[in-house]
């Protein structure tokens, strides 16, 4: 353990159980080596897919809503959040965005336009895409201690779970 110089975790959105763990399990072990934890959201990994091109990336969130997230050129442009899965059609429409999704979403969406990819069908490697991503935000940072404090981490919780009510 007293060789790992820093840990990157997918905060979500996704599954509520699991990107709690997933943050519990990467607090803990920054907290006690004393490293940095770098925070990723699962839509700006999914966006490595599209290999530096402009990406919306779409989640199912259930309840006819999806998690979505705009990249141009590996920069975000519309940060993760919630929206009816209507709006999601003009997002993708253009040809020029390289739109990806999960499975539910894919077949929701396949009869709008071609070249929709379902990153389920394949085997994409995410962890390697999460292991640049957490690079880059540490070779980018100009004071670690501040900006990926083990303590600041917290899951990306964009829809609360329906235990919480409307």
């Amino acid at each position: 353990m007293q060789k790992i110089e820093a840990v990157g975790i997918n905060v979500g959105p996704g599954s509520f159980t699991g990107i709690r763990a997933c943050t519990t399990v990467g607090r803990v072990i920054a907290q006690q080596v004393e490293i940095p934890l770098v925070n990723v959201s699962s839509l700006k990994i999914l966006s490595k897919i599209a290999k530096n091109q402009n990406a919306v990336v779409t989640l199912d969130a259930r309840k006819g809503c999806v998690f979505v997230a705009v990249y141009e050129e590996e920069k975000e442009v519309v940060a993760p959040k919630l929206i009816k899965i209507e709006e999601l059609e003009t997002l993708i429409k253009n040809k020029d965005v390289t739109a990806i999704c999960d499975n539910i979403i894919y077949n929701k969406l396949k009869e709008i336009r071609d070249g929709i990819i379902n990153y389920e069908e394949d085997n994409y490697p995410l962890n390697e895409f999460l292991i640049k991503i957490t690079y880059e935000k540490l070779k980018n940072s100009k004071n670690w201690a501040e900006d990926f404090n083990w303590a600041k981490v917290k899951p990306l919780y964009i829809q609360p779970p329906s235990v919480f009510g409307k």
